[in-house]
C-alpha cells in the first residue's frame, strides 16, 4: 500500500527536507516524489475536511510530495515522531513540517490526488 508524505513549506524553508526524507527512507521505499507549489484546487480537495485556513500557507511556496511504500499507520507514527524531533515547540496549527496520511482511506484518497499513476 502507498502513503502520502508531504513536506510542508515550512520543512522546504527550514531545509530540512533532505534530513527528513533519509529519516523516512531507511524505512520504506520511495515509489514518487515530486516538488510542486500546491495549486489552490488540489489544496481544497485535498483538505476539504481541515482547516479553511491552510490554503494560503499550503500553497504559497513550494513543497515535496512523496508516495512511500509501507504501512500506511507506520509511515504517519514515523511523521509525528519526526514533526516533534524536528519542531518540539510545536502546539498546533499548520507549520508542522510534515503531513502524513492518517490511514488506508485517506492514503487512497490522497494517492489518487498526487500520484493518480500510483491509484489502483
Amino acid at each position: 500500500m502507498f502513503s502520502l508524505i508531504l513536506l510542508r513549506p515550512d520543512a522546504v524553508e527550514a531545509k530540512i527536507v533532505g534530513d527528513l526524507l533519509s529519516r523516512f527512507e531507511k524505512l520504506f521505499s520511495i515509489a514518487a516524489m515530486k516538488m510542486v507549489k500546491m495549486e489552490p484546487g488540489l489544496c481544497r480537495l485535498h483538505y476539504e475536511e481541515h482547516h479553511p485556513g491552510l490554503e494560503k500557507f499550503m500553497t504559497g511556496e513550494p513543497l515535496v510530495a512523496v508516495a512511500f511504500e509501507g504501512d500506511v499507520r507506520l509511515i504517519r507514527q514515523t511523521g509525528m515522531l519526526l514533526r516533534k524531533e524536528f519542531n518540539p515547540s510545536y502546539v498546533s496549527g499548520p507549520r508542522n513540517f510534515i503531513h502524513a496520511s492518517d490511514g488506508p482511506e485517506s492514503a487512497a484518497r490522497e494517492i489518487a490526488l498526487w500520484f493518480p499513476e500510483l491509484a489502483s
